[in-house]
């Protein structure tokens, strides 16, 4: 599975994970070439060339809720961008009262206009992490997750990889 994925917010406006699925697909390929007997399915993210239905940071939820009910899965390549954070609460300028603290339910039902919403204060919370989630429920599943690790040092790699490993046990 690779690729990236959107998180919407309103028309026109989303946060987003890009990634375009290379290295899932290299996965694969390598994965398909090592016997005639292994069967490997490439599934993109819709931003990666692939179907409607696995955008989202919703969709690709629903994506590992049906691997989880597949007893005949053994190895997952978990190699999507998901979205870290989720929209909570936003203000624009035209809310009342000017701050409010009323919650919003995502994507908006109204369009969002920079002629009228001059700013736009929009807290985030962190989205559940999938890849844990398949972790606890199904140990049989042989999971290999990626993680980006943009700036990091190598030691910095290494131990961010080992803390995933201990926390997924």
């Amino acid at each position: 599975i690779g690729g990236g994925t959107i998180q919407p917010i309103a028309n026109h406006l989303v946060l987003s994970a890009p990634a375009y699925g290379s290295t899932a697909r290299n996965f694969v390929e390598i994965y398909k070439s090592l016997s005639d007997k292994l069967d490997a399915h490439y599934i993109p993210t819709r931003m990666a060339g692939g179907k409607k239905m696995y955008n989202t940071v919703e969709d690709m939820g629903k994506l590992a809720d049906q691997i989880l009910s597949l007893n005949d899965i053994k190895i997952v390549f978990w190699n999507c961008a998901i979205v870290d954070y989720e929209p909570t609460y936003m203000s624009c300028q035209n809310d009342t009262p000017k701050v409010s603290r009323q919650e919003h339910v995502f994507p908006l039902d109204r369009r969002l206009s920079t002629k009228n919403d001059s700013y736009l204060w929009l807290n985030l919370t962190p989205s559940e992490k999938i890849i844990q989630r398949i972790r606890k429920t199904r140990k049989d599943i042989f999971l290999i997750g990626t993680k980006a690790t943009y700036g990091l040092t190598e030691q910095e790699q290494y131990l961010e990889a080992l803390n995933m490993l201990k926390s997924a046990s």
